[in-house]
């Protein structure tokens, strides 16, 4: 029994190749950093930030939008909110299989609305794919 824990150890470790090494680590911490900077720009509701954290076009409301639309679309749809309070992925649970990943979440968010508070939670499956050594989301 000591032999299998030492070599599920390894193998997680990365010493004999396996799939948990630095690399999965690598691309986690990347996903992490992209699932936080998706954070950010929903706080400051920057939509040319968002727009370079998916693979374009993208589909959006029965149709694909490329860069120009899909900044447009999301401006427009930030005209509603005053000010963004909270914006957090929580809860994130990250499972990589090559060049794609699926994150499960809970979202958690505070914003103004036409000059009312309005908070919100609710859970989320994000589908990212690296294209280009980048990570980025398959749809928002």
């Amino acid at each position: 029994m000591g032999v299998v824990l030492l070599l599920s150890a390894a193998l997680l470790s990365g010493c004999l190749g396996g799939a948990g090494g630095s690399h999965a680590v690598n691309d986690e911490q990347r996903i992490h950093s992209v699932l936080n900077a998706y954070e950010a720009a929903m706080k400051a509701k920057d939509a040319k930030r968002l727009a370079d954290l998916v693979i374009l076009p993208v589909y959006v409301g029965g149709e694909y939008l490329n860069r120009e639309q899909l900044i447009a679309y999301l401006e427009f749809g930030f005209l509603l909110i005053t000010e963004v309070q909270e914006f957090r992925v929580t809860d994130r649970s990250v499972r990589i299989n090559g060049n794609e990943a699926i994150v499960e979440g809970v979202i958690r968010s505070r914003a103004t609305i036409f000059g009312e508070v309005v908070e919100d939670v609710q859970e989320v499956v994000f589908e990212l794919k690296k294209v280009g050594g980048a990570w980025k989301f398959v749809s928002l």
